[in-house]
């Protein structure tokens, strides 16, 4: 199993720049992922603290199906 974390950085000159500290001491594998001027749009929409109805319609079914024993423990062999 492994974790990811988003960390912003800074391509330029064919170096990136991280602008925080990596995870964990490196040498470590990353992908990079480029955003077009328009993805720039997603960085203002998971950076507000406003409310989300639906998702937070979708955790509270989530938990209530949980709490009703209707779900099962993740298969990560079937993913």
């Amino acid at each position: 199993m492994f974790l990811m974390k988003i960390l912003k950085g800074k391509y330029e000159n064919g170096q990136v720049s991280l602008a925080e500290p990596a995870p964990e001491p490196g040498p470590v594998d990353v992908e990079v992922v480029f955003l077009d001027s328009d993805d720039r749009r997603w960085d203002e929409i998971i950076r507000d603290p406003g409310a989300r109805p639906a998702l937070s319609a979708e955790a509270d079914q989530i938990l209530k199906d949980y709490r009703a024993g209707q779900t099962a423990p993740l298969d990560t062999d079937k993913l």
